[in-house]
């Protein structure tokens, strides 16, 4: 079985968690802004899409469902490497390659 159908398109997560939750899901626009951010648990594949592991959905409508959802936090925490915020150039290099 392939990798990428494991996985949840960035274009499904909004169906994905208003069905966990069973509330009014975020925009996708919403959540393509947290993730491009680095907010919410998901990946980019080699062809440009996102996509989130079923097993993160509940963290990630945590992440959506809290007010002001625009902030800065990142997933992860202090002591993990990947959690802390990059440089505007190193982002940028890290979203197109």
């Amino acid at each position: 079985m392939h990798v990428a159908r494991q996985l949840i398109p960035l274009t499904l997560l909004p169906r994905a968690i208003s069905d966990l939750t069973g509330e009014p899901a975020p925009s996708y626009r919403e959540i393509w802004n947290a993730a491009v951010d680095g907010r919410i648990p998901v990946q980019r594949q080699m062809n440009g899409r996102w996509y989130a592991a079923p097993i993160d959905v509940p963290r990630i409508a945590q992440v959506m469902s809290k007010p002001g959802c625009t902030g800065a936090a990142r997933v992860g925490t202090a002591a993990d490497p990947e959690s802390s915020p990059q440089p505007e150039e190193a982002r940028a290099t890290a979203v197109i390659g």
